[in-house]
């Protein structure tokens, strides 16, 4: 079709007017031909009313409830190693054991001793009594008499010391079957069958740890210490540990007290808590990340941390309204981790959040939403 047919004038003006409103024309009835914009695909998720645990997370040590490096107590050979290292040993268990000929034969010698001594004093008892019933008669004096007496006295007192003895040699003698202090579990051992052993000696025969319950020691700045001191009054103070290479706890424990004292050299103040452990995920030595609950944040509105976008002016996320249209919603954030994010302001709950997709969307454009479950 030519332009002629709209412009038939034939002055120069005239033409270019027409020409002019015929591609006018071609511009309208091309859009008036042109789809409309899809909607954008995006993530979304409902707002959610919910109670936020609060954290606060800090490097930690996992340390034995309880641990003791068993040493001999006599001198002596060791002629026995009763425990495989690793294993699990109750209280009283035999760990290893001394020579124990050198030291019966000083508790039987002490028997004998005593025995002796028993009958000195059973002769001088009946000494005095003879003296006793002799008391009007010639034969009889009182230096006979008192001297008969302190005789009886002084064998009772040796009698007295011979039971000690006795008692000491005895204590010697079980002191030759090392046995662990406490249940826990055997470390490597550090001697063998063969070796000489002091009750001076430095080095030990085993360590003992006990891994049930077990103890945590971590740290956290001194900033936090009135809200430490908060939890630990609302019995809210639980602790949930993490490996250094893995974020999701394994296990979970109860706060029992803070230092006395803040580190003035680092600024923080150091923490001691408490973990069944009875699954054995946590050993000695071993190096966690600690999250200590300060708080609870009740009726929170909740959403998932990747929905929060920042900008020049703050916070805010986009929403998906019933008619499909994005807006924008400014937020503040009350908390915020890896898991949840508890909006204290600008946000209602019910409220359809995008959490993927926010670079493809603007205000006002249509969105196209697939909802998710919401944060946990």
């Amino acid at each position: 079709m030519s332009w002629r047919m709209f412009c038939p004038t034939p002055g120069r003006t005239a033409r270019v007017l027409c020409l002019s409103l015929v591609v006018l024309a071609g511009v309208h009835a091309a859009r008036a031909q042109t789809p409309e914009t899809p909607a954008i695909p995006v993530t979304t998720q409902r707002a959610t009313l919910a109670d936020v645990d609060v954290y606060e997370a800090g490097a930690g040590t996992m340390q034995a409830a309880q641990s003791a490096l068993v040493r001999a107590r006599v001198d002596g050979t060791i002629d026995r190693i009763a425990f495989t290292e690793g294993q699990d040993v109750a209280a009283g268990d035999v760990l290893a054991s001394i020579d124990a000929r050198p030291y019966a034969a000083v508790v039987a010698a002490a028997h004998a001793a005593r025995d002796a001594a028993a009958a000195r004093l059973a002769n001088a008892r009946r000494d005095l009594a003879r003296l006793a019933g002799l008391a009007n008669s010639p034969a009889a004096s009182a230096q006979r008499s008192d001297a008969a007496a302190s005789l009886v006295a002084e064998l009772s007192a040796e009698l007295r010391g011979d039971d000690a003895a006795i008692a000491t040699a005895e204590l010697n003698l079980s002191f030759c079957r090392i046995t662990a202090p406490f249940a826990g579990v055997a470390g490597l051992r550090l001697i063998d069958a063969g070796n000489l052993v002091h009750a001076s000696d430095v080095t030990g025969i085993v360590t003992i740890a006990q891994v049930m319950p077990i103890n945590l020691l971590f740290t956290l700045p001194q900033q936090r210490l009135a809200a430490i001191r908060a939890s630990l009054a609302a019995e809210i103070a639980r602790v949930t540990v993490s490996t250094t290479d893995n974020p999701t706890p394994i296990a979970t424990g109860t706060l029992l007290a803070a230092s006395n004292a803040v580190d003035p050299a680092t600024g923080t103040v150091a923490l001691k808590a408490v973990f069944p452990n009875a699954n054995r995920h946590l050993w000695p030595g071993e190096l966690v990340t600690a999250r200590l609950r300060l708080a609870v944040l009740a009726h929170s509105v909740t959403i998932t941390p990747s929905s929060v976008q920042r900008g020049p002016d703050g916070l805010y996320v986009y929403v998906v309204g019933d008619d499909n249209l994005v807006a924008r919603r400014d937020v503040k954030l009350a908390y915020q981790d890896d898991g949840i994010a508890a909006v204290s302001s600008g946000l209602a709950a019910g409220e359809q959040v995008i959490i993927a997709g926010q670079s493809r969307v603007a205000v006002g454009m249509r969105a196209d939403p697939h909802p998710q479950p919401p944060p946990h």
